[in-house]
This record gives C-alpha cells, structure tokens and sequence, in this order.
C-alpha cells in the first residue's frame, strides 16, 4: 500500500477503507489465532501486538503517540519469547530480534 500510495494524494475515507481491507482481514486473522491455551501464545501475542502498528495509516495528524503506545506491547511479549527461546532454540531469537529492529 505504501509504495503504490507514496507520490499520491490522500485518498477519500471510502478509498482508505477499500486499500486497508487486505490490511484489516490479516490483522483480525493474527488476532483470531491469539489463544491462551496455545504453547505459543506469546509468539501469537507479538505477532498480533505488533500488527496493530499497521494501524498507524489511519492516525492523523501524526501517528507517533499511538505507535509509542503501541509498540512496549508488542515488546513485552517479545521479550518473553525470548526469555523462553533463550533456553530452547536461536531460531526463534533471531526472528524476535528482527521483529524488534523493525519496530
């Protein structure tokens, strides 16, 4: 959505909303899979923390204070899993580690 919309005007509400629907169905997706009950519900839990970031389209003026917001969720999480991996597998810090450096 970012590279096709870059050099573009605002588009109308009616428009965004059309752009962001791919956006939203992931994000209720991720959310959808979020169960306590699950081994990987910390993983899950960052996963869909982290997704509401692609939220920050729809912010005005400025999505700053949300993604401040936001973002320690998604962390808190993060950090759990890797507490969790540290004792069991690298593979997973490493994806950790590259979610967190996106953030």
């Amino acid at each position: 959505m970012l590279c096709g919309q870059g050099n573009n005007k605002k588009p109308d509400a009616g428009k965004l909303q059309d752009l962001l629907k791919p956006t939203g169905a992931a994000m209720e997706k991720i959310e959808s899979l979020k169960d306590r009950r699950s081994k990987q519900f910390n993983h899950l839990a960052m996963v869909a923390e982290g997704g509401a970031c692609l939220q920050w389209v729809c912010i005005e003026p400025t999505p700053a204070p949300y993604l401040g917001d936001i973002i320690p969720g998604s962390e808190m999480y993060a950090n759990k899993v890797m507490l969790f991996c540290l004792s069991v597998t690298a593979s997973t810090c490493g994806s950790v580690f590259f979610l967190k450096m996106r953030c």
